[in-house]
């Protein structure tokens, strides 16, 4: 069964679901007075994305989705010496354009806005709970690997901002996962 380049005219709705790594930018920050070391997120980081995409004539197409974003840092406190965590969720609402190379290999760029929230949680002690906007751009590309169904891997940059005065989510990050077409 051939894949067809006239695809990229049919799309409707996609969704993906995507695991990875995000590594927040400023790893030792002050908070509550104390100084923390953050880590690289670890296993819980994933993201869910739902976009609808719009046809067009020529070598690209676009879409508008969103994109929910869960992940989590440990953080050592230098003075006490016990592991704490952050845990943030983001909603993001992504602009999408795709660079049509190939009826199965599409490379795209995104950006978008959106809220946020992250809570410290220090040994039980929740320490700093707080909203965000932010900016999100991305930088990846799809690989259909069936009609209605391919993988993709992205670079994620989110800019965070927030009542907080004391940590800055502020991360970047790398996602691979899977995504389906329904028409």
């Amino acid at each position: 069964m051939g894949v067809s380049s006239v695809w990229a005219v049919e799309y409707e709705t996609m969704v993906g679901y995507s695991r990875g790594a995000a590594f927040i930018l400023d790893q030792t920050q002050t908070v509550n007075d104390y100084e923390r070391e953050f880590e690289s997120s670890h296993a819980s980081t994933y993201s869910v994305s739902l976009e609808h995409r719009f046809p067009s004539s020529g070598a690209y197409f676009w879409g508008l989705g969103a994109d929910f974003t869960s992940f989590t840092y440990d953080f050592k406190p230098a003075e006490q010496g016990a592991m704490g965590t952050v845990d943030s969720s983001l909603l993001m609402f992504n602009a999408r354009y795709y660079f049509d190379f190939s009826a199965k290999f599409h490379p795209y760029v995104s950006g978008g806005f959106g809220i946020g929230y992250a809570g410290l949680d220090d040994r039980g002690d929740k320490i700093d709970h707080h909203g965000y906007g932010g900016l999100q751009c991305k930088l990846g590309a799809e690989y259909f690997l069936g009609r209605d169904f391919g993988m993709f891997a992205e670079g994620k940059w989110l800019e965070l901002r927030g009542k907080s005065q004391d940590f800055d989510p502020t991360s970047y990050g790398i996602f691979a996962g899977i995504f389906f077409v329904f028409r």
